[in-house]
């Protein structure tokens, strides 16, 4: 394949861009979009790294030559996880209640 035709065969591609802003009437691009900005958001909420969007593309062959096209996007942005403060009475139980503050510690 000479250099020439590796330009043509890129020249010809379609731009995935267009593939996802037409498949399912554009609503893979825009899952896609608010995902990326869902991991934006997650990122400078927590000031953490490793958010991430996939967009998975399964090809199917028909036998009329066409392909079948199943778009998948899914995001993983970074969590934050929820933190409490709990409280034990000296044998292991749980309680939202200081009960030291009150009654002394044990």
């Amino acid at each position: 394949m000479s250099e020439n035709d590796t330009e043509t065969a890129e020249e010809s591609l379609t731009d995935f861009a267009v593939v996802l802003a037409q498949h399912d009437k554009g609503r893979a691009l825009v899952e896609a979009s608010r995902a990326l900005a869902e991991c934006v958001d997650a990122a400078l909420a927590t000031g953490k790294k490793g958010g991430s969007v996939t967009v998975k593309t399964t090809v199917e062959p028909l036998e009329s030559g066409a392909v079948r096209l199943a778009v998948n996007v899914e995001s993983k942005p970074v969590r934050e996880p929820a933190q409490s403060i709990w409280f034990t009475d000296g044998t292991g139980t749980l309680s939202r209640d200081n009960a030291g503050m009150f009654y002394g510690s044990k």
